[in-house]
């Protein structure tokens, strides 16, 4: 699979943003010198993906914030759920909890905290899967 790229460097941690465009933003922790940011993302796809380092290549944007990258030994539909997945749950986490439904743990949040509908069906399910 080829992914295109967007990163941000000198970040305070490590996070995927989302999409712009067709690129997927990542922020990265590592000055953009000597290849450590490349390393630093490349790691940072690897765990966040469950896949080997040696499956990630950088094919082109070495020394540029917009890459075009390889993943190879997995599947497509794969990574963009990953990928949604986390986006999804770091903003949930950052939502105020107003209460739980009676009959399970899954949280109220505030309407007004979530961008529209499909947040909230979406909202459910992370946490029956993620919490």
């Amino acid at each position: 699979m080829i992914l295109f790229i967007k990163v941000i460097p000198n970040a305070p941690k490590n996070e995927y943003v989302g999409i712009r465009g067709d690129e997927h933003v990542f922020k990265i922790q590592a000055q953009p010198e000597k290849g450590k940011a490349n390393a630093v993302l490349i790691d940072f796809l690897s765990e966040l993906l469950n896949i080997s380092k040696s499956n990630i290549s950088i094919i082109s944007g070495q020394t540029s914030q917009h890459k075009k990258l390889k993943l190879d030994g997995v599947a497509e539909s794969t990574v963009l759920e990953i990928l949604n997945r986390y986006k999804n749950v770091k903003y949930i986490r950052h939502c105020k909890v107003i209460k739980c439904y009676a009959d399970s743990n899954i949280p109220y949040v505030a309407a007004s905290k979530l961008k529209n509908i499909a947040n909230l069906v979406e909202l459910r399910l992370l946490f029956q899967t993620a919490f």
